[in-house]
């Protein structure tokens, strides 16, 4: 919606060699193309590197440029196994160089029932994401990287324990409790069900 986007971006990214990637805020839009949420993502600073970026950050595809030559030319196999891939695929690029945010809405994320991402359920939202935290905190070594993940999984854990029981499925609840609990025992967490008593409370 901006015609200045490819040129505020590439520019920059051309003035600034160092950087891997850019991107912009978005806005949400109906089927009919009428607002729904204008920026509704928040960022906390213009500039990201590799370690603060995925997954607590992930930039919108529909703005987001990158260079082409650090597109990898051989994808890892563990690339074909999630279908939430956009996140693993700018946390690969985001390994060359700092990612720059430019604070300005220049595209509309249309949201409609047979969309890929926004048809899909709540349930396959969120196991789609878990899987593409769990790749990248299997696959990325960086440290940082790996936490981020850890909290991220383990929120996904808490959001759909409290779905499956404020919807009544008891059985799902118990079993996605459960495997939140070992996940984050396996992973030197303390278990917390904090979210859950909170939503359930309100």
């Amino acid at each position: 919606i901006d015609p200045g986007k490819i040129q505020i971006q590439v520019g920059f990214m051309e003035k600034n060699p160092e950087f891997s990637m850019s991107f912009t805020n978005i806005s949400h839009v109906n089927k009919e193309g009428k607002l729904v949420r204008e920026m509704p993502d928040k960022y906390s600073k213009d500039v990201f590197t590799h370690d603060d970026l995925i997954p607590n950050t992930i930039p919108p595809s529909l703005t987001t440029v990158f260079k082409k030559e650090l597109w990898p030319e051989v994808m890892p196999d563990i690339f074909y196994t999630i279908k939430h891939s956009d996140a693993f695929i700018k946390a690969l690029i985001s390994q060359n160089g700092p990612v720059k945010y430019f604070n300005t809405v220049t595209g509309c994320y249309r949201i409609h029932d047979t969309g890929m991402f926004s048809g899909a359920s709540f349930e396959e939202k969120n196991k789609n994401k878990m899987a593409s935290f769990k790749a990248i905190l299997n696959y990325f070594p960086s440290g940082k990287v790996k936490a981020n993940a850890r909290k991220a999984i383990s929120n996904l854990y808490q959001k759909l324990s409290y779905y499956y029981l404020s919807n009544g499925e008891i059985k799902k609840f118990i079993a996605t409790f459960a495997e939140g609990s070992k996940f984050a025992v396996l992973n030197g967490q303390l278990p917390t069900f904090g979210f859950i008593f909170r939503k359930a409370k309100n």
